[in-house]
């Protein structure tokens, strides 16, 4: 899934991807203090424009498989 994600672009994508459906399992079960919705929004606003998409899909594939 994760080089779906990725889309095969190199293996240093690839682990800043499972990084952040790492976090995102963490907030969509409640052990870290945000809302997988601000989690986003904080994506939104750090990450290059280029990387916002495949992030969001990340944080959606692992909030809604491990949540």
């Amino acid at each position: 899934m994760i080089k779906r994600i990725a889309g095969g672009v190199n293996s240093v994508v690839e682990h800043y991807v499972l990084a952040v459906m790492l976090l995102a399992v963490a907030v969509a079960q409640g052990r870290v203090p945000l809302t997988v919705d601000e989690l986003k929004q904080a994506v939104e606003a750090c990450v290059k424009p280029q990387f916002v998409a495949m992030n969001l899909q990340a944080i959606d594939h692992a909030a809604e498989a491990y949540g």
